[in-house]
């Protein structure tokens, strides 16, 4: 039975992500974080329904020591932190444990923070997973699970639409300094180039948010596929938050990061929060939704998935869940630095999601 330390484990990835894997595998969780009051109270609610298998513990991100510690004979550390600045650290310190480590952070520079462990960890035999979960995490494998439908593949347009109240402060932090600093991207005529104004998309992200203007935004995981695949085009667009948010703080947000008044983090945060909180209208939930195009014994083929859930937490944590399976089973197995949307088998992926509760729905894709 391995043992997994959910480091961050007690925020509200962590509260998703323990109840899946206690109900989808068989090892035991660590509950780990600077607060341990915060930790034992999950712990204590989680181990009602699975004695013996959950734990709390102490351990701090800005102390590497304290994790490499408590990550002795565990099998993996998953780091549900929102700070991607120590992501290197907190993989240095599984790596020292003989541990393996997976992380959410949705940060573009998360690949490049741990790039250069990458020689260590396969060097050790040990695997390094990042940008894990939905968003990075579902576009990669949603492109790769589309393009088995086609024997030219074509075009893979991924859309994505969030509708959620901000309660943390440090949540809304963390996204403000990636609207701060966000660059949009695309693939087209053979190169990806930075996006412009003029690249926004009208998609259909499905019945919960229908047809939505999109913004590009640029997802690493996404830049191997092209050539890997035979694309021509490809891309991720976003979905905005709501007309006041969209049209004046993000616009001040990006002047600010152009700018770079870092200064200004705090107020833009509250700004953000009053904005999304007041203005944004209709029930929580996330879409994520690819519309493919390609030929399929020389006639031309279309291929449509649209994943769904109520509450953004879940349709983050799942995907992870999934992932972790995989690993478990050793269909993920090879050492060094994955991202996870490049690294799953996305067909069973997508299977194991629906059968976890993430509403699915497909078309021209055959099982």
């Amino acid at each position: 039975m391995k043992t997994f330390v959910l480091l961050g484990g007690y925020g509200g990835a962590g509260r998703a992500l323990a109840p899946l894997l206690l109900s989808e595998t068989n090892a035991r969780l660590i509950i780990a974080g600077r607060n341990q009051e915060k930790a034992q109270r999950l712990a204590d609610a989680l181990a009602v329904g699975h004695p013996g298998r959950v734990t709390a513990a102490m351990a701090d991100a800005a102390q590497p020591k304290s994790v490499e510690a408590l990550l002795q004979g565990s099998a993996m550390l998953i780091d549900l932190t929102p700070n991607s600045a120590r992501s290197a650290a907190m993989a240095r310190a599984a790596l020292e444990a003989e541990a393996d480590y997976l992380d959410i952070h949705f940060q573009a520079n998360a690949f490049n923070e741990l790039a250069p462990l990458a020689c260590d960890f396969e060097a050790r035999g040990r695997l390094l997973i990042t940008q894990a979960g939905s968003h990075p995490g579902l576009p990669a494998a949603l492109v790769r699970a589309a393009a088995q439908q086609f024997d030219q593949y074509h075009s893979a347009l991924v859309g994505m639409a969030l509708r959620m109240r901000v309660e943390n402060a440090t949540t809304a932090l963390e996204l403000v300094d990636e609207i701060m600093t966000v660059r949009g991207a695309l693939f087209a005529d053979g190169a990806w180039r930075e996006a412009r104004n003029s690249d926004t998309r009208t998609l259909d992200l499905g019945p919960r948010f229908g047809l939505r203007m999109c913004y590009p935004m640029r997802m690493v995981e996404l830049e191997p596929l092209p050539e890997a695949l035979g694309l021509r085009e490809t891309g991720v667009w976003v979905a905005g938050f709501n007309p006041i948010v969209d049209w004046l703080l993000i616009p001040f947000m990006l002047l600010c990061g152009k700018l770079s008044l870092r200064f200004a983090r705090p107020l833009l945060a509250r700004l953000f929060t009053w904005g999304v909180n007041a203005f944004t209208v209709g029930e929580p939930g996330m879409s994520i939704c690819i519309e493919a195009v390609g030929l399929r014994l020389g006639q031309p083929a279309t291929c449509r998935i649209v994943l769904d859930h109520p509450n953004p937490y879940v349709l983050t944590t799942i995907p992870v869940a999934g992932c972790l399976l995989q690993y478990l089973d050793g269909e993920i197995a090879k050492p060094g630095l994955h991202i996870m949307g490049q690294a799953v088998n996305p067909r069973r992926l997508l299977k194991d999601m629906a059968r976890m509760g993430i509403n699915v729905s497909v078309e021209g894709l055959a099982t």
